[in-house]
């Protein structure tokens, strides 16, 4: 966020193993919010899989109408533009979370404090150069009025899957939604509520997909008192969503620390890798988490940190993920796991301004300042556990 609050994004690229900036986004028409600073363009950040088309999420844009704003950018060449700004009157949060299928062609956007914080979410589809006629999703099946569905969202490459938390269902053990599109028709399959939580977990703070859309990652960072946890989807042999496996907090997690496990996951393309953030490790510089999927289920591979972050620095809180030609928000650092001789690429965003700690330890973050891991996963896989290392100063 920069210091005026209207917030910006920030491209960057690899090039002969190195990454440099190549744009900085900010979209125009923002309108300045009654309340706070600016409208925080960069809340939530996608990338389609060519790395041309971008969505920013700004959900305080205009907050006397409670609406929200995310724009979009296409690349041509090297230049950016701004090809749209997408809003939704009478929503409330627009742009919390945002995510994009892997041509690009198809997003989705949450609004959790839509209705009364009941929430929702919109699917827009590519009309020509622009995104038009958007599909509403809402869930009727949300145990309270106050579950804010639309907190995080998820695609599949194609966009025919969509995968949406909702933190605040079932008295704040929380809940995600599986829906399909079926012909430009969009429908709930399931309700994912999964079992093993300690308390108030806060499942569906972020929530992540892999490409083919068969397998779900939930997170619940505030699992057993802020230790956090993150429950594994897929469906099964008759097309029922069920739990795979519930990942708890790490052993290597900061001793007395509860790191808050789960409030960003992101997973591979191929579902071989997750990556998991944890803001509160190490009294709030933050950590990732990086598992691999071995013999049907997940075990950690690795823990990482950073060594140059000022304190509080919350790595893993504002943008993680495993992707290609990285947008990021605030503040940005990269990792880079060498297999073989072929490389997959990891983006971790790092927020680091004082008060976002209260904004976000409250409980389970009552503000909605990202939308946690959204869809945009790709890279090369070959043989060899490799061990990441880090890339960027």
């Amino acid at each position: 966020m920069n210091k005026t609050g209207a917030g910006a994004a920030w491209v960057f690229v690899l090039a002969n193993g190195s990454w440099s900036r190549q744009a900085m986004l900010v979209g125009t028409g923002a309108v300045v919010p009654t309340k706070g600073l600016g409208s925080e363009q960069g809340t939530s950040v996608a990338l389609s899989g060519d790395g041309d088309t971008a969505l920013i999420g700004a959900p305080r844009d205009d907050d006397s109408a409670g609406d929200g704003a995310v724009w979009v950018f296409t690349r041509t060449g090297t230049s950016w533009s701004q090809l749209q700004e997408l809003k939704r009157a009478g929503s409330g949060g627009f742009g919390a979370s945002v995510a994009l299928s892997q041509n690009g062609d198809e997003a989705l956007i949450g609004a959790p404090n839509t209705n009364s914080n009941d929430g929702a979410a919109w699917v827009y589809s590519a009309s020509g150069a622009t995104f038009s006629t958007p599909i509403e999703l809402t869930v009727a099946d949300e145990s309270q009025s106050i579950g804010e569905f639309g907190y995080s969202v998820a695609l599949d490459d194609d966009g025919g899957t969509a995968l949406i938390g909702g933190p605040y269902d079932l008295s704040q053990v929380g809940a995600a939604w599986i829906f399909d599109d079926a012909g430009g028709s969009w429908a709930e399959l399931t309700k994912l509520t999964g079992t093993g939580q300690v308390g108030e977990a806060g499942k569906g703070t972020s929530v992540a997909l892999s490409g083919d859309g068969q397998l779900g990652l939930v997170g619940g960072p505030s699992d057993n008192n802020g230790a956090g946890a993150v429950w594994v989807f897929f469906p099964n042999n008759v097309g029922r969503w069920v739990q795979k496996q519930e990942i708890t907090a790490p052993t290597d997690e900061s001793s007395g620390d509860t790191s808050l496990f789960g409030t960003r996951v992101s997973i591979s393309d191929d579902a071989v890798d997750a990556l998991i953030g944890g803001p509160n490790d190490s009294s709030g510089a933050g950590a990732a988490w990086l598992y691999t999927n071995t013999s049907g289920s997940y075990g950690e591979l690795q823990k990482l940190t950073v060594s140059d972050e000022s304190p509080s620095g919350f790595t893993g809180l504002q943008r993680l993920g495993l992707e290609r030609g990285p947008v990021v928000g605030p503040k940005y650092r990269a990792a880079r796991r060498t297999i073989g001789q072929r490389r997959r690429r990891c983006g971790v965003g790092v927020r680091s301004a004082a008060a976002d700690r209260d904004e976000h330890h409250d409980q389970l973050f009552r503000k909605p300042v990202d939308g946690g891991a959204d869809r945009d996963v790709h890279g090369d896989r070959g043989a060899g556990a490799g061990r990441w290392h880090r890339l960027l100063h």
